[in-house]
């Protein structure tokens, strides 16, 4: 009986250790969050899966849709945050995607490619406080999309989120890309309760 008193004990102590540690680790992660003023939110990794006209895209046509699509994203979410018609707030300011992209141009790091680079290179070329990397997988019948925020001076990951859209792609691609951004901006950590 003693036996079983002081394995459930010990099990009990290292499960509340555990606990607080955690708790303490995500009160790290959200005092960081607080404590973000601009975030800068590079153009997206977007992978395409579908046919046009049932026919599989060559390379060279993905690489293209693959390319506006990862612009699209970035700027969709940019604009729908800081120009937000329902007058949500944010606690960020977000760094508009055409003086982002020349920040990065101007420090040597490919927009498109900027989702490779560290956060604080990115940080240092834009001025940004943390950085958003996206990566969406697009499917013709779903989409999953993958945001991961960083802090740009420790290089520290605060906040990850995965996302399914079963809205399906359709032929409307300017269309699908700025309601799935704007279903993005509402799992963002910075918006601001009322």
């Amino acid at each position: 009986m003693i036996k079983l008193f002081t394995t459930f004990f010990i099990f009990s102590l290292f499960a509340f250790v555990h606990v607080v540690a955690q708790n303490d680790e995500q009160f790290q992660l959200d005092s960081m969050l607080v404590k973000h003023k601009t975030l800068t939110v590079v153009p997206f990794n977007v992978n395409l899966f579908i046919k046009k006209n049932k026919n599989k895209l060559d390379e060279d046509q993905e690489n293209d849709m693959e390319k506006e699509h990862a612009a699209w994203f970035q700027s969709n979410l940019i604009e729908h945050i800081n120009l937000n018609p329902d007058k949500q707030r944010f606690s960020v300011q977000l760094i508009e995607a055409n003086i982002c992209n020349a920040k990065l141009k101007k420090a040597g790091i490919e927009p498109l490619k900027a989702y490779e680079a560290l956060p604080e290179d990115i940080g240092k070329a834009t001025d940004g406080d943390a950085v958003l990397i996206g990566r969406v997988v697009i499917e013709k019948d779903f989409s999953k999309a993958y945001l991961s925020i960083f802090d740009t001076k420790t290089n520290t990951l605060c906040w990850r989120t995965q996302m399914v859209d079963r809205d399906g792609y359709r032929d409307k691609p300017r269309e699908y890309v700025k309601n799935f951004a704007k279903r993005m901006a509402g799992h963002l950590p910075y918006k601001i309760k009322d």
